[in-house]
């Protein structure tokens, strides 16, 4: 990752500069129930997410979640690569 938390953030900023709102929203719902329950599934997440937030699967697909989870993760992924 870097060496403090300033790398990180300034690794990462850009990436989920481009993103909405909804995307870093969904980003960090997931990646913070793992964090604190790692035996989730990022399924499981994306139900969590729309029943907290009442959000009917017809609106917003739990599949759909799962692909901006893993791009959203992705991209991170690559950026960390490229950067020094």
């Amino acid at each position: 990752m870097g060496k403090n938390r300033t790398d990180f953030i300034e690794n990462n900023f850009s990436v989920l500069y481009r993103k909405t709102i909804l995307d870093i929203t969904i980003y960090d719902w997931i990646s913070c129930a793992k964090y604190h329950i790692p035996s989730l599934s990022v399924p499981e997440c994306a139900k969590s997410f729309l029943s907290f937030n009442n959000i009917d699967e017809g609106e917003l697909s739990i599949d759909k979640i799962v692909k901006t989870y893993f791009r959203i993760q992705k991209e991170l992924f690559d950026e960390q690569k490229t950067k020094p």
